[in-house]
């Protein structure tokens, strides 16, 4: 015979069972992208390029470099992050020489930079306490208008050292409903030794 314990708990598992076949509410996907109140996506990737170029005679000789690093994008003047460009293969460029302290081509080299909002470190997170300050920290961009500044970046010279640069750049974003990408533009960039 059943005692009254075994009935409750085959009811409560019955009753569970069922409340979770019924369940009216959308599953969590797991895109990478980041979803505001209404479940729709926010921008997720800010994307520009660069052609870094030192002046000779008022001729533009681009640098070959592997990657431009840690370059620092804010929005409306808060962080959005530091990211590195793609990494080029220079071995493959023709025609390089030595301008200053840097290799150069004399043809355009673009370097592209995807600011990916998910690009934080979330690896080294490890207690509910990182998680929290992670979430809390988190920064996503809705519908409408923002000012972008690309602060800084760093270019290695030939002799191994790191020039910081402040390029300057200030534009204006208009984000659309829906928007997950947008371009930020194509900027050349002089370089001073």
């Amino acid at each position: 015979m059943f005692s009254k314990f075994k009935i409750l708990s085959i009811l409560f598992v019955v009753i569970s069972l069922n409340s979770c076949m019924f369940d009216d509410e959308e599953p969590f996907l797991n895109e990478g992208a980041i979803y505001n109140e209404q479940n729709s996506q926010t921008l997720k990737n800010i994307i520009l390029i660069v052609k870094p170029f030192v002046l000779v005679d008022s001729d533009k000789h681009y640098i070959a470099t592997d990657m431009i690093k840690n370059v620092e994008i804010s929005i409306n003047g808060k962080k959005w992050g530091v990211y590195n460009s793609i990494v080029k293969n220079t071995s493959t460029i023709s025609q390089i020489t030595t301008t200053g302290n840097y290799q150069t081509s004399a043809n355009p080299l673009k370097y592209s930079i995807i600011a990916s909002l998910g690009n934080n470190q979330t690896d080294t997170l490890s207690t509910a306490g990182d998680f929290a300050n992670y979430l809390n920290e988190d920064f996503t961009l809705s519908h409408g208008t923002y000012v972008c500044d690309v602060t800084s970046m760093q270019i290695k010279q030939n002799d191994g050292t790191v020039k910081t640069i402040n390029p300057l750049i200030t534009e204006i974003l208009e984000v659309k409903q829906e928007q997950k990408n947008i371009f930020l533009g194509e900027f050349e960039i002089q370089i001073t030794e």
